[in-house]
């Protein structure tokens, strides 16, 4: 409430407000002092709450190290060749398109007997 809404307040209605908000001061401080109480009690663990045990504190571990970078693993990567024959720009297709035969899918492919060619 502003001053001007006080001043129209009868000395009886301002006792009546005075009481109202000393009592919600005193609840408030109440649940002021509770939540502080809360807040000073045991940290959550596995064992006292629903907290997952993954998240739960380690003893003492050492710092966890850095992963050392993989560049790859063998087989699932290939080198590029330096200097390719010829770079032919291809769209991969899923699986064989029906009415092809092998010989024609190997034609498209571009597969011979020294190897493939290198493409993009």
């Amino acid at each position: 409430m502003y001053q001007d809404d006080l001043a129209k307040l009868s000395k009886d209605e301002l006792i009546a407000l005075a009481l109202a908000q000393t009592a919600q001061i005193e609840k408030l401080t109440r649940r002021i002092a509770d939540l502080e109480a809360k807040l000073g009690g045991p940290p959550k663990t596995p064992d006292n709450s629903s907290l997952p045990p993954s998240q739960g504190r380690k003893p003492n571990r050492a710092e966890r190290r850095a992963a050392k970078r993989r560049n790859g693993r063998p087989g699932v990567f290939r080198v590029l060749a330096p200097n390719p024959d010829r770079i032919v720009a291809r769209v991969a297709r899923l699986g064989q398109p029906d009415g092809i035969s092998p010989s024609r899918m190997a034609e498209m492919l571009e597969v011979d007997k020294a190897g493939p060619k290198v493409r993009c």
